[in-house]
């Protein structure tokens, strides 16, 4: 169906009610995709140690932006009558009447959509088939025609599908930036210790080699780290490590990890929010009693760290 509506600010244009699903689609994904990248400006700008650096993270961070959403699109829908995704692809949300949608009709629709369209963050491929199939065949979709809401299309042309690629393209650059950036900042947020004392209860180790049972101390170029550690007969480590964060404030985190020979192996044990990849100290131990090696987390190799014996 195609109406003739006179804008309010402009001149008239011809609309389409027919439903478009997949322009729907790809108009708040866009959305989604700006909000995930504001939530990670203000992860970097606030907190960047606690940015996710996999696939965990990245999944709840996901889960938040959307979350987030709910609030960016009511205000928008209320105060300029659309959203950049809705902009970009010529979909408009009106009443029945042609009318902007007030603050609440705004929030209780963004929260339907969250919830029936979105899956809550949790069952978004189970609820988008429900709702695109719904929309298919009755041509509104449920929160639309519990609110009494109408949203139309006008044309989508070349240029605006190609401004859509390129937005998209522009927006997964900038949150590698910033994903990038927030892993140059961590470098070196976090420490783990080896420590040594006097044994030769550990099998795995070499002849005259020292254990790592005892108190370490290591300093990158941001914090001071003191790890307190126990080596076992079987060269299984446990304990735990301190270190100082630039506020003041002082952290402790578990460890353990294993020696083979000379070489060691730890993991630092995160907040429950990073609890997907701890970081993980390679390192040797060397004959006066200093463990060299690096932080990494995942795949990516971070920060170099010196520990020494106290």
């Amino acid at each position: 169906m195609r109406r003739t509506r006179t804008q309010p600010d402009g001149p008239s244009v011809e609309i389409e009610i027919k439903p478009r699903p997949w322009v729907r689609f790809w108009a708040r994904h866009i959305d989604i995709t700006i909000a995930c990248v504001l939530l990670a400006f203000i992860i970097l700008v606030t907190s960047p140690r606690e940015m996710p650096m996999d696939r965990l993270g990245y999944e709840g961070a996901i889960f938040e932006a959307i979350f987030l959403w709910i609030f960016l699109e009511a205000f928008l829908l209320a105060t300029i009558g659309t959203t950049p995704g809705k902009a970009l692809l010529n979909v408009a949300v009106r009443t029945s009447g042609g009318a902007r949608l007030s603050g609440v009709q705004a929030l209780s629709r963004s929260a339907r959509v969250w919830f029936f369209g979105l899956g809550a963050g949790l069952l978004g491929l189970f609820t988008g088939i429900v709702a695109h199939g719904r929309l298919r065949t009755k041509g509104k979709a449920s929160w639309d025609e519990k609110l009494a809401l109408t949203v139309s299309h006008t044309r989508v042309g070349t240029l605006r599908i190609l401004a859509t690629v390129g937005v998209f393209v522009a927006l997964f650059a900038i949150l590698t930036v910033v994903t990038a950036t927030a892993a140059s900042n961590q470098r070196g947020n976090y420490g783990t210790g080896v420590a040594s004392a006097p044994a030769e209860s550990n099998p795995k180790a070499p002849s005259g080699t020292r254990n790592l049972s005892g108190i370490w101390r290591g300093v990158d170029q941001v914090r001071t780290y003191q790890l307190t550690i126990q080596e076992t007969a079987i060269g299984d480590v446990t304990g735990y490590a301190e270190y100082a964060n630039p506020d003041g404030t002082i952290d402790q985190r578990s460890v353990k990890g294993s020696r083979q020979g000379t070489g060691v192996i730890m993991q630092l044990a995160l907040r429950a929010g990073n609890a997907g990849t701890p970081w993980t100290f390679s390192g040797v131990l060397d004959n006066d009693n200093v463990l060299s090696g690096h932080w990494s987390v995942g795949d990516m190799m971070l920060a170099a760290v010196t520990f020494r014996r106290q």
